[in-house]
């Protein structure tokens, strides 16, 4: 096995249903249909474990066919009766990843250098 291809970047879609069955009117099968509000993402993994959310997107779509129209995100929130739930690690796993051995790095720092200056 190659040891670069477990270091992998890669780009993902994922969709989260976040609102109730609201009767719409369909663009697409001019019928009147239940439609869903969903929030739509993009994220990118590090390793297929560490992820970050690139893009989000909102749309109505319709049980009937299918059909997805996007809605503003203003208009999205004043709908959104449910919790985005996106994992935790495609939200805020690469902030992990980076972040912690910084964060780590730096607290070190300031502790050997506080030790010189004060003491």
């Amino acid at each position: 096995m190659d040891v670069l291809a477990l270091f992998h970047w890669g780009s993902n879609k994922d969709a989260a249903d976040i609102g109730p069955d609201v009767s719409l009117d369909c663009t697409a099968c001019k019928g009147q249909g239940k439609v869903r509000l969903w929030l739509f993402y993009e994220y990118c993994t590090l390793v297929h474990i560490f992820g970050i959310v690139s893009r989000r997107r909102y749309g109505l779509l319709c049980d009937a066919c299918g059909y997805t129209w996007e809605v503003a995100a203003a208009e999205a929130k004043a709908r959104q009766t449910l919790p985005a739930r996106i994992p935790f690690m495609r939200r805020y796993g690469l902030i992990l990843f980076y972040g912690l051995p910084i964060a780590g790095a730096i607290g070190y720092f300031i502790k050997e250098f506080a030790s010189v200056w004060w003491f």
